[in-house]
């Protein structure tokens, strides 16, 4: 093994360790209470009897359960599913958030919000969620992913032959002018319902699509839209220089900018 294989063992093992503690912990906690807290059944809601609501588990408790239950995953999968949640959402959230940031301060004509962030308020940030999913249009996180097809597809003039691994494009879909009408424009308002009614529903990707699409994708929306929210209520962005076309978005793994971004957070007085 070379001293680069080496360094990733290393790595890879701290990063493995740290999971597994996360489930060990759980899996203790519910041998402790004996699994009362693994199962979905209804629940009174805030202590009234009249009411009921079906017991909602997290990630990690479903996982379990489903190991215990029916045998439907074993640790390996546990740990496999939660490294992705863990590990998976970080460098992917911080380019979305950067992204999102660098966009509104170029366009302050979109900086306004009141009101309380609630999880209520947070679920009805209806131009907010419009503006995420404009920046992710822009600057999706993952630019290329990559797939291994299964059996023969016959496009319109070339037939793709089984075990063909693709590459797809995300950033360049997400440009396309077959689908997107001025491309290169910031404009949230694609993503009224009269606007995206006609749209092929593959040509909006920033989470891929299919049974291997993106596992937090709903959690990320959440984290960026109660960020972006919280940060709209005290302040305004600002871009920090007054040129910014040498800053190119670059492809890694990771979307990221080419430079340093600059932006300026200037307090809103209440």
């Amino acid at each position: 093994m070379t001293s680069k294989g080496r360094e990733l063992s290393k790595v890879v093992k701290i990063l493995h360790g740290f999971t597994k503690s996360i489930i060990e912990q759980r899996k203790a906690y519910h041998n402790e209470t004996e699994g009362k807290y693994l199962s979905i059944e209804n629940i009174q809601e805030n202590g009234n009897t009249g009411k009921y609501k079906r017991r909602r588990l997290a990630l990690l408790d479903c996982l379990i359960a489903a190991s215990k239950n029916n045998q439907a995953i074993d640790d390996d999968g546990i740990q496999e599913e939660v490294d992705t949640f863990v590990f998976a959402g970080h460098d992917t959230l911080s380019s979305a958030l950067l992204c999102a940031i660098k966009l509104l301060a170029e366009h302050k004509d979109i900086q306004e919000t009141d009101g309380e962030i609630t999880m209520a308020a947070v679920q009805q940030f209806c131009y907010l969620e419009r503006c995420i999913k404009e920046t992710l249009r822009l600057c999706p996180s993952a630019p290329v992913i990559f797939r291994k097809i299964t059996e023969d597809v016959q496009l319109k003039n070339y037939l793709i032959p089984a075990g063909t691994n693709l590459n797809i494009h995300i950033y360049n879909a997400h440009r396309d002018p077959n689908y997107w009408v001025n491309p290169e424009v910031f404009d949230p308002d694609r993503f009224l319902p009269e606007n995206s009614v006609d749209r092929h529903s593959h040509a909006y990707v920033p989470f891929s699509a299919g049974p291997r699409n993106c596992i937090g994708q709903k959690f990320a929306m959440l984290e960026l839209k109660t960020i972006i929210g919280g940060l709209l209520q005290n302040f305004y962005f600002q871009t920090a220089v007054e040129s910014i076309d040498d800053n190119q978005l670059t492809q890694e793994i990771i979307l990221k900018w080419s430079k340093p971004v600059h932006i300026k957070f200037i307090p809103i007085l209440k």
